[in-house]
């Protein structure tokens, strides 16, 4: 089972001091590339040696996420 975390839960992990028993768990925890090199790395390096899988966003997606605050207004960042 491969899970998709957001920034939050991993920066709440290194918080907690948890990333090692974070990534004993009995699934594959994986998060955009993008997010992770804007929002993690900086801070918090070497998750994808504990297994974190970085997962590259294709440009449709992107373009998607571009475009939803024009249909939508204001609200989430590009990355959420």
């Amino acid at each position: 089972m491969l899970l998709i975390s957001d920034a939050n839960i991993l920066i709440d992990m290194e918080a907690g001091e948890l990333p090692e028993t974070f990534f004993r768990l009995p699934m594959r925890i994986g998060i955009p590339d993008i997010l992770y090199r804007e929002e993690i790395e900086p801070d918090t390096s070497g998750l994808e040696k504990l297994g974190l899988i970085l997962l590259e966003i294709e440009g449709s997606y992107v373009d998607y996420a571009f475009n939803l605050p024009l249909q939508y207004g204001t609200g989430p960042s590009h990355n959420d």
